[in-house]
């Protein structure tokens, strides 16, 4: 019998108010676009998969949440997104907000 830890990415709008700034917003493209994240750890001439296959976006106005069991790789897809940890691959692009 296997374990498998499951990431889910769950991204819940915030906008209140701005209709027309997050028409503008969702014009411009998202300000965080992820696509198959992925992080693999090599340790001890073997290879462990951390994250595979992560994608996302976040628009302007939106707030994302990572839920997953301890161990399954939010910690771990944070700071890839940020370079703390090198992703193995990735494709990703961020603007600065207006």
């Amino acid at each position: 019998m296997s374990l498998t830890s499951v990431l889910q990415v769950v991204s819940v709008v915030t906008v209140t108010g701005e209709k027309d700034a997050a028409k503008e917003a969702a014009a411009q493209g998202p300000l965080l676009d992820v696509v198959d994240l992925k992080v693999d750890f090599h340790r001890g001439g073997q290879t462990v998969q951390a994250v595979a296959g992560v994608t996302f976006s976040i628009e302007r106005g939106e707030t994302l949440g990572l839920v997953g069991e301890s161990g399954c790789g939010k910690s771990t897809t944070g700071r890839a997104i940020v370079q703390v940890e090198r992703p193995t691959g990735a494709r990703s692009r961020s603007r600065a907000p207006t």
